[in-house]
């Protein structure tokens, strides 16, 4: 289900790409905007019709699916209100920093595609509308495999018995490993084709990643997953900002010299990502995700101010014998 999701944003750049260099050539770059706009507009339409707070206040969800979402719950005694955020211990886990660490990698390799791959096309003379169909190619790529990543995953798992640290490590290292062979391949690469090649193989492999570190929060703590993608979030968002000031100060000329320097940048920034998370990444359950005895003692004696009435949510991070590696649970205060 995470791949399926993050798949979305992979997805996004094959009509930007794709629409954009066709308006642009043959109506006007304003156009782009518009499209932009009323895809916006009607993406927002959607998210009113379909996306409801919960499982069973969906009005287009079967009993059978509000059932088994149910079953898979575990009862609580921890409302959010009670549980304090172990932001020292978060900020002090290695497997957490791993994480940072990816999402700053596929920051930065990722918004250095969709900013600055229709400019080093460029550089080999392809025209604005060709030059955007060759830009989507390689996130056309990308999005089919991530689609199959998380079905192999899954398989991996449950048939092979692989536990979760080793498939998450295996899909994340393989994935950028692969990327960082192609990237470096374009320091020498010197021909159009070759160059659409490798960037187009370097895509379909970070993919892989989607079933790596993109779903490795809920791994390491389901009750405080939100607070762990909001924190990498943040540090990748830091790359987005990074990345097209220094490739626009290493290609002035746009030549292709400069265009190599990029890419061997680019390497090194993928291959510490792959040795850091080889040793740190975790797939297990963190100690801070659970609350203190302390906490536990609070929140048990919570039973005695009955005249609150309130509902929670709030996510277990327990094992269950559904197939999820996070379970959204609401529970109630008399």
């Amino acid at each position: 289900m995470g791949a399926i999701i993050f798949t979305g944003a992979y997805a996004g750049p094959i009509v930007g790409f794709s629409l954009g260099g066709f308006l642009t050539e043959y109506i006007g770059w304003p156009y782009v905007f518009y499209a932009s706009g009323t895809v916006g507009i009607v993406w927002y339409c959607f998210w009113l019709i379909f996306i409801a707070e919960k499982p069973d206040k969906d009005r287009f969800i079967r009993n059978e699916e509000v059932n088994y979402i149910e079953s898979c719950m575990k009862e609580t005694k921890v409302p959010n209100e009670n549980l304090l955020i172990p932001w020292l211990r978060i900020f002090t886990s290695l497997p957490v920093w791993a994480i940072i660490v990816s999402h700053f990698c596929r920051s930065w390799v990722f918004y250095f595609l969709v900013t600055n791959e229709p400019n080093y096309l460029h550089v080999f003379g392809y025209s604005l509308s060709k030059n955007g169909l060759l830009s989507a190619l390689p996130h056309v790529i990308m999005v089919l495999v991530s689609l199959s990543s998380g079905f192999l995953a899954d398989g991996l798992r449950s048939h092979f018995q692989l536990t979760t640290t080793v498939v998450r490590k295996l899909f994340t290292c393989v994935g950028y490993g692969m990327e960082a062979v192609c990237l470096v391949a374009l320091y020498w690469t010197t021909q159009g084709y070759l160059a659409v090649l490798f960037l187009t193989l370097g895509a379909g492999f970070s993919g892989i990643t989607v079933s790596g570190w993109q779903v490795n929060h809920l791994d390491l703590s389901a009750r405080f997953a939100a607070v762990l993608i909001g924190l990498s979030t943040a540090f990748g968002s830091i790359a987005g900002i990074i990345c097209p000031i220094v490739v626009g100060i290493l290609t002035a000329k746009s030549t292709v010299d400069e265009w190599q320097l990029v890419f061997l940048i680019t390497f090194g920034v993928m291959c510490f990502t792959v040795i850091f998370y080889a040793i740190f990444g975790s797939g297990e359950t963190q100690g801070w995700s659970n609350p203190s005895s302390p906490e536990r003692q609070a929140i048990i004696t919570t039973k005695e101010v009955s005249n609150y009435s309130s509902t929670a949510s709030v996510q277990s991070i327990q094992s269950s014998p559904c197939e999820t590696s996070a379970e959204y649970v609401h529970t109630k205060m008399p």
